[in-house]
């Protein structure tokens, strides 16, 4: 993960540097408004308050979160963009607003020319996870299972251009296995209770979601669809350990600002939100809820941007994703 959350940094930061490099001025004493594209109470909303509140109780300024969700993330992402670029107007953006949604749909944004990333903060690891009642126990099994079954089976996901609906499309065409994918405009509430009353053959979810059925013995977690293995659940393997090197995609959140905004505010923000990812009281509380910390510079942020924009957009081509 860390090579390729890198390896386009340099190029990123040589490609954004114009037109801001001779500002001096940061940020003001006025609170900074953070915009999340999310209902208040999502968990992406719950950690985006926490780790606000560590920057104010480390010094920093205040904050106030405005939740503008609907569109996947456009009507947020939209009125971020024409904000003031003074740093006082931030946007809590995703893999989806910011690699995922440009390959399947139009925008009314343009995710690298009006926006400047600060950095990463967190991401959700995701598992490919099946029911108890499916006799398999490891990722070959599985696909051999699916090739071996006239229908294939099913995945859930929280619908179209999802993380776990673009981990079951790289899946199934890695494997050239028939995985069929089952969208729940509802959210991954119910295709989580589905899956564990065996509804569906297999989910990509998050520790938080479904450990709790795993301790049970109601689910399998049969691997991670990351780079590493999970610090709270080492004994499962990795996708590319289990012979799928290209099935990887991670949940991520961070921040970005409006296009304009001067260096010296994008690095004093880089700064003040690194400091307060990497409490220690922070980065404990959440590993607990399977949730990973990971932040870095404003180029690495970028060209992490840029690597899974990339990626899905080869996913996309490739299985003729659509959002219909």
């Amino acid at each position: 993960m860390k090579s390729r959350r890198n390896f386009l940094a340099a190029l990123f930061a040589c490609m954004t540097m114009g037109g801001n490099a001779l500002a001096a001025d940061g940020l003001s004493d006025k609170p900074i408004r953070i915009i999340v594209p999310f209902a208040a109470g999502a968990n992406s909303d719950v950690v985006t308050r926490m780790i606000a509140q560590q920057v104010t109780d480390n010094g920093g300024p205040s904050f106030f979160i405005d939740n503008r969700p609907g569109g996947g993330g456009t009507v947020g992402a939209v009125a971020a963009k024409r904000a003031e670029p003074d740093g006082h107007t931030l946007f809590a953006a995703n893999i989806a607003t910011h690699a995922v949604l440009q390959s399947i749909q139009s925008l009314p944004y343009d995710p690298v020319k009006d926006f400047r990333p600060i950095t990463e903060l967190f991401y959700f690891p995701t598992y490919l996870i099946v029911p108890e009642r499916l006799p398999v126990k490891s990722v070959s099994e599985l696909i051999a299972l699916a090739k071996a079954k006239p229908d294939g089976l099913s995945f859930g996901s929280q619908g179209i251009g999802s993380t776990p609906h673009l981990l079951g499309a790289m899946l199934q065409h890695e494997a050239g296995a028939n995985l069929v994918h089952i969208p729940y405009a509802a959210g991954g509430g119910p295709m989580n209770i589905d899956l564990v009353a065996g509804r569906l053959d297999m989910v990509f979810s998050t520790y938080a979601s479904m450990n709790p059925h795993r301790e049970s013995g109601k689910v399998r977690f049969l691997a991670i669809a990351s780079s590493k293995r999970s610090d709270v659940a080492p004994e499962v393997p990795t996708l590319a350990e289990a012979g799928y090197s290209g099935v990887e995609l991670d949940n991520w959140f961070g921040r970005v600002a409006p296009a304009g905004t001067p260096d010296a505010v994008i690095d004093e923000l880089n700064q003040l939100f690194v400091k307060a990812a990497n409490d220690p009281a922070i980065v404990a509380k959440l590993k607990e809820q399977g949730i990973t910390m990971a932040t870095q510079s404003p180029a690495e942020f970028g060209a992490l941007m840029a690597a899974d924009a990339e990626r899905v957009a080869k996913v996309v081509k490739a299985t003729g994703i659509k959002l219909d």
